[in-house]
């Protein structure tokens, strides 16, 4: 692995090792017995460099790691700068690459004196992100590594699986995390009784791992008998059918949809609902598959489709958009707005976005934008003017003084500007 040969840091902070090869590292280590932390780096890397600057010269940082740690930086990229020794070192930077899977920076891995890996975390961290970080990574019952190990020799107790299994899903060790996540779920989960089993944090753990869950599964039925339950301990209405239909759309949509993607055909799109409605209902058959058909429409940039396929679920009046987040709801407004003049569709999305700006409580700047020229399509002018001067307002408040926001500003006046003139709004998605 490629060893710095620089330490910008001041004597009160971490103290990085120079001028030595891993192997060097390690003998160092069992030499004064003690923990090896690894920073990977690289030099096109953002965070990377504010840790550097921020967080490696810290006073407190330092404490934590020179009197434990041996410390030593590790380039994962290469440059025209690379001293010799840097670029000799190239095949074992792509080792602990491979070895350790690091595929986000920086990436910071912690070893035994021996060179045993320990720990891993990934991203950037405040000082006292980055201590508590040290202080797991000294402690049996938190070193990511000895955890694995205990899991595969049958000695890591059930406690410890879920946060386990969902550490690994965020460093991207997907394949582990699912494995350690089926087992607990199999082993333990399925042992309680459903009260049990319908504990919030257990909730929590199967929609952190959805995509294992298939309609066979004792959770999936418990979605389907038990769902308003299920919603109240979530505190989501319409929880429990969201994930009946993900699991749907994976075993009974994305296969035809991948199979279609391959012969770059469409979708038989009433095929799939009337076998999804001949295996479940017609509600969950035309909710899996209408969302299916936007996510397909939206990648193909079929706008009147998508539209459309929007439309299959509002024109039910199922109260199923109110379920949405605020979010969705006004992205799906905004796209109706930018892509449709048809008025049973703009009428829709002026109630979608009704619906987002009800439901949140913070900035409504982008929302109130999104109403103005929704109405301003409609032909409501006046109105939309009058929001639209709201949305200036407001704009200003927010961003005046933030000169990366003043061509928010800016778009904002001119959507004013072309609305007091009657001229056509330049929507851009």
């Amino acid at each position: 692995m490629s060893i710095c040969a620089q330490n910008n840091y001041n004597l009160k902070g971490i103290k990085f090792e120079q001028d030595l090869d891993w192997q060097q590292i390690k003998d160092k280590a069992q030499k004064y017995n003690k923990y090896i932390f690894v920073d990977c780096y690289a030099t096109w890397c953002g965070p990377c460099k504010k840790m550097d600057k921020d967080v490696y010269p810290n006073e407190q940082v330092g404490r934590a790691f020179n009197d434990k740690f041996l410390s030593v930086k590790v380039q994962m990229d290469s440059s025209k700068n690379d001293s010799q020794n840097i670029k000799m070192l190239y095949p074992a930077a792509r080792e602990i690459e491979e070895k350790y899977n690091v595929t986000g920076l920086p990436t910071y891995l912690f070893f035994s004196p021996e060179g045993v890996a320990l720990h891993k975390a990934m991203g950037s961290k405040s000082t006292d992100e980055l201590i508590a970080l040290a202080n797991d990574a000294i402690n049996p019952d938190k070193q990511l590594y000895t955890l694995i190990r205990n899991f595969r020799l049958g000695k890591l107790s059930h406690s410890n699986m879920p946060t386990l299994a969902i550490i690994l899903k965020q460093l991207g060790e997907d394949s582990l995390a699912r494995e350690i996540a089926t087992y607990y779920i199999q082993a333990y989960l399925y042992t309680l009784n459903n009260d049990s089993l319908c504990k919030k944090e257990n909730l929590e753990f199967f929609h952190a791992f959805e995509r294992i869950i298939t309609s066979k599964d004792r959770i999936f039925k418990l979605y389907v008998e038990q769902s308003e339950k299920i919603d109240a301990i979530m505190e989501t209405n319409g929880y429990s059918k969201f994930r009946i239909i993900s699991t749907i759309t994976s075993e009974d949509i994305q296969p035809f949809v991948k199979d279609a993607a391959e012969k770059k055909t469409t979708p038989n799109w009433e095929r799939i609902r009337a076998t999804i409605n001949n295996k479940y209902n017609n509600d969950y058959a035309i909710t899996a598959t209408s969302s299916a058909k936007q996510r397909w429409y939206i990648e193909k940039k079929d706008w009147q489709n998508y539209t459309d396929s929007l439309m299959e679920l509002w024109m039910r009046k199922s109260g199923e958009f109110y379920t949405y987040s605020w979010m969705y709801l006004n992205d799906i407004a905004w796209k109706v707005c930018v892509y449709s003049n048809n008025k049973k569709k703009l009428k829709a999305g002026l109630e979608w976005i009704n619906i987002a700006i009800s439901k949140n409580t913070t900035s409504n700047i982008a929302m109130l934008d999104t109403k103005a020229q929704l109405k301003y399509k409609l032909g409501h002018k006046k109105k939309a003017i009058e929001l639209e001067r709201q949305v200036v307002q407001l704009a200003k408040a927010e961003y005046q003084n933030i000169k990366e926001r003043q061509s928010i500003i800016d778009y904002f006046q001119d959507c004013l500007n072309r609305m007091i003139k009657g001229e056509p709004i330049v929507l851009t998605d």
